[in-house]
């Protein structure tokens, strides 16, 4: 069978290579008190979007229960005096 030239990667090579994995990871050196307060951040920060999805959600739902907008297109010959 012939090769391919790639190999597989693992989870780790990934972590590493991925920014976004890197900007969220905890620092290494962080103390117990500013874990606490990240945590806490974290969380209210979950509230807040939590928050955000259930309005925008009520808000899609109330636009598909309001009545629909009738549109009238009218044709034929326009009368300017």
């Amino acid at each position: 069978m012939p090769r391919t030239g790639f190999r597989r990667r693992s989870t780790l090579d990934l972590e590493r290579d991925d920014p976004l994995a890197w900007a969220l990871a905890p620092p290494e050196n962080e103390t117990p008190d500013e874990q606490a307060a990240r945590l806490a951040a974290q969380a209210d920060a979950q509230k807040r979007s939590d928050a955000i999805d259930e309005e925008i959600n009520r808000h899609r739902l109330e636009l598909k229960k309001a009545p629909k907008p009738v549109r009238v297109l009218l044709l034929g010959a326009s009368f300017h005096q």
